[in-house]
């Protein structure tokens, strides 16, 4: 047993950090509180609790020396593995925090490789985790209200033990460069209000599903998966978005992904889509004929460069309340040919013409339109607009738009 514990940093009554190198023995010996068990990772298993001041290190594979002193719980590993247990930030009612740690742990001079050594940004409960040069990390945590952000370039991360029951704050909650699958089905999201870039830079995560997610008051989505290159697959149907002000640049940069199904509820209080879909090159179609936007007063590059985009039905914008020019709105949709536009366009050139629409498509969008009161331009591929007659320009002219390809 003298050859497992090769350091120790141990809180005493006094309050003061006292780092301990000796065998174990003798720590039991001047620490009478220290009480030692032996386990191994597949025979342990944690419980989380409110009160409880736990720090676990478990590294996976190893035979583990459970140590308890005092109100801290730690795991030690073999000799090598783990050379130094931080204990800052453990004060009384502190929120509870494990993770395992995989074979391919380097230590550095940082502890455990963490980015900082503060676990505790305010000395009680539990803000972020940066961890590099790991195989395997699995977090477990009991947050009461406050956000968490985890940073770390394992392959494999297990989230399934995080109790987020209590948290309000998912912005830039994961960065997880090198993650193929994540499982995030058991997140309590009942109280979170914005989920603002929370899977941000998760560029190797090919499938995501967040259909069980609580979202009534989540205000915004701003590039909540933005940056995720990789994605194929994602479920996000029937979420309830009553409380939703901001989806914008939500998908930006998905290059793979080919279709998304928004089946959304309530969405009568969003105000901004801009850059919603932008760079969604692989997307082929999109249905947002449920979207209610009689709010929404930014469109801008909503979908550009999605030059796969084949299929594309929002019938029901309404864009009566529209403040800004849709600037780029449909750039680079090259292959866009089936349209149903919404209702009540005006005051603002709309450029088209990159999307060769068909002849139904083209009067759809002037359909859509209403009394500008200021000149506009309606612009037109070469191919569309040669499909239409001069009484349908006409209509356009009427309307004050003024028809070009």
């Amino acid at each position: 047993m003298s050859e497992i514990l090769r350091k120790i940093r141990v809180p005493l009554e006094s309050g003061e950090i006292r780092e301990l190198e000796m065998p174990v023995p003798s720590l039991q010996e001047h620490l009478s509180q220290l009480k030692f068990e032996w386990c191994t990772l597949g025979e342990y298993s944690s419980k989380s609790s409110h009160n409880s001041n736990t720090l676990y290190f478990i590294h996976a594979g190893s035979r583990l020396l459970k140590v308890m002193f005092g109100f801290a719980t730690l795991m030690v590993c073999e000799p090598n593995r783990i050379e130094y247990i931080p204990t800052q930030g453990f004060l009384p009612n502190s929120s509870y925090f494990g993770f395992v740690l995989g074979e391919s742990l380097t230590p550095t001079g940082y502890p455990l490789g963490f980015t900082n050594q503060y676990l505790f940004s305010d000395g009680r409960f539990l803000r972020s985790i940066a961890l590099f040069g790991v195989s395997y990390l699995k977090v477990v945590c009991y947050m009461p209200y406050n956000d968490l952000k985890i940073r770390s370039d394992a392959p494999v991360v297990d989230l399934t033990a995080l109790d987020t029951t209590g948290m309000k704050n998912m912005k830039n909650m994961l960065n997880l460069g090198k993650v193929i699958e994540l499982d995030v089905s058991g997140f309590n999201t009942s109280n979170v209000t914005t989920m603002e870039y929370m899977f941000y830079g998760c560029y190797s995560l090919k499938k995501l599903d967040l259909g069980g997610f609580d979202t009534k008051n989540v205000k915004s989505f701003s590039s909540m998966f933005g940056g995720c290159n990789s994605l194929e697959s994602l479920n996000i149907s029937g979420w309830n978005v009553k409380s939703c002000t901001d989806v914008s640049s939500m998908f930006d940069d998905c290059y793979l992904l080919k279709s998304i199904n928004i089946n959304w509820i309530n969405t009568q209080n969003i105000r901004t889509l801009a850059g919603m879909f932008l760079d969604c090159q692989a997307l082929e179609s999109l249905d947002l004929s449920a979207f209610v936007s009689k709010n929404v007063t930014q469109y801008y590059s909503m979908f550009a460069y999605c030059s796969a985009l084949k299929t594309l039905d929002i019938r029901n914008f309404d864009f009566m309340f529209n403040q800004s020019s849709p600037i780029r709105m449909f750039y680079g949709c090259t292959s866009l040919r089936n349209l149903s536009f919404g209702k009540n366009y005006s005051n603002y050139t709309l450029d088209l013409g990159d999307c060769p629409l068909t002849h139904t498509s083209a009067m759809s969008v002037i359909n859509g339109l209403k009394q500008c009161s200021k000149e506009a331009q309606l612009i037109f591929s070469t191919e569309t607009f040669n499909t239409l007659t001069q009484e349908e320009l006409a209509l356009a002219l009427s309307l004050g738009f003024t028809v070009v390809s």
